[in-house]
């Protein structure tokens, strides 16, 4: 009533009745956009909401099996001997393979191979766990969609595919058929074993531990078609990659709502602004906007890219795209579009793997007729179709003796993506009877 009386009061003197009827409107307004926003915000966003139950579904929290438990206990307990310099060692040893053009395998290094001898009974032993497909520890896809949370730790698996990877290539220096398919059958394993996480650290180091394998591989001859098959088979990779993009998209959609990147507002910090929880309330119904309409825009482009021929695709024409298709009032959006985080992330990678599959699966196919005749097939039908890429082209000629063959990719149906660099597999492959 005292309040009532002091307004009544002040309204009654005319330099501050205008001053109250606008803080007045301004306080409607404002808790009208706070109601009325913030329920128009949360219908709108309950698209994102069903794609993260969608996600919950395919990818339920689960427990290591006890065959992860037991190779991470192996790796655990062979950390002491499996050093730095050793690791090193393999990697420096394996990294010219992936630019040599032929079958050639230089010998390996004194101390790695010291290393195979030392630990052979640990290495069959980690073989022996990977019969059985290791299921890694699962979290709730909640932990995944938390900007701040830290990623699973996957690049050991990386490190381990080469320790198979060498060990397999000394079988083969010592003619061991045996001995090669179990690594490779064990490396294999180790890749497959990413399929089931979503997050997209597993995809990249899944295109890391095959990159690796297919630079080998397609040096082996003899290979059984069994093994083939397993190394090869590749196919499902486009829609495992979309679905943590997918992933990536709701991150970055979280993040936006979440507001980490309000200038003046961090969430986490000890002393923040006494004004800041407030700004955050009435700026919640926008962050939610910003989040949906950044999310519906990245999954529209994730389907469109999906249903194309990659390898005819204008990235940079993409991206252009995506930043002009986001709302003109999402300037959070476009800012981070901008960073290069939209559905287009990483798929050069992903086909660039998948081509350097394709090409191993060719050089596997020739030699396997190689084997059965004697000589380099003077032709074969349809080798010179890609599957991966419509658009592209390979080439196969046999040297004027017979000696040689070579398959290598057509210059003129290179997509500009396609581009080599030094950590690239050649795409061409030369091997000798």
């Amino acid at each position: 009533m005292r309040l009532q009386r002091v307004l009544a009061s002040l309204l009654k003197q005319s330099q501050y009745k205008g001053l109250i009827i606008t803080n007045i409107a301004i306080i409607s307004l404002l808790l009208t956009w706070l109601v009325l926003g913030g329920v128009y915000s949360l219908i709108l966003e309950r698209p994102l909401a069903k794609a993260v139950q969608a996600y919950r579904s395919e990818f339920p929290a689960t427990a290591a099996n006890e065959t992860a438990l037991e190779l991470e206990a192996l790796f655990k307990s062979n950390d002491s001997s499996f050093s730095d310099e050793v690791r090193t060692e393999i990697s420096d040893y394996l990294e010219p393979l992936r630019s040599e053009e032929t079958d050639k395998l230089i010998a390996l290094p004194s101390s790695v191979e010291n290393y195979l001898n030392v630990n052979s009974e640990t290495l069959a032993k980690i073989r022996g766990v990977l019969k059985n497909l290791p299921h890694w520890q699962q979290d709730d896809i909640n932990r995944y969609l938390d900007p701040m949370a830290a990623y699973p730790e996957r690049s050991n698996l990386a490190v381990y595919n080469r320790l198979l990877l060498v060990a397999a290539i000394k079988n083969y220096s010592l003619n061991q058929p045996a001995g090669v398919v179990e690594n490779l059958e064990a490396a294999w394993q180790l890749r497959k074993s990413l399929d089931a996480q979503p997050d997209f650290i597993a995809r990249l180091v899944t295109i890391l531990i095959a990159n690796a394998q297919a630079s080998v591989v397609r040096k082996f001859n003899g290979l059984p078609e069994d093994i083939r098959q397993k190394l090869l088979d590749v196919d499902d990779y486009p829609s495992l990659f979309a679905k943590s993009l997918g992933v990536e998209n709701l991150i970055a959609a979280n993040a936006i709502k979440r507001n980490y990147v309000i200038a003046g507002y961090d969430p986490e910090s000890p002393n923040p602004s006494l004004f800041s929880p407030l700004l955050q309330l009435f700026r919640q119904p926008y962050s939610r906007l910003l989040a949906i309409d950044w999310w519906k825009t990245n999954e529209a482009f994730l389907t469109e890219i999906l249903s194309q021929d990659f390898c005819s695709l204008d990235l940079e024409e993409y991206q252009q795209r995506f930043e002009t298709s986001l709302a003109d009032w999402n300037t959070l959006g476009i800012a981070t579009a901008s960073t290069g985080v939209w559905a287009g992330t990483g798929f050069d990678r992903l086909f660039k793997m998948m081509i350097n599959w394709e090409l191993t699966e060719k050089v596997l196919q020739v030699k396997e007729l190689a084997a059965q005749t004697g000589s380099w097939p003077t032709s074969i039908p349809e080798i010179e179709f890609s599957t991966v890429c419509p658009s592209l082209r390979w080439n196969y000629q046999v040297s004027r003796d017979g000696s040689e063959m070579t398959i290598s990719l057509l210059e003129s149906t290179r997509p500009e993506w396609l581009e080599q660099n030094e950590t690239d597999l050649p795409l061409i492959h030369r091997s000798k009877l």
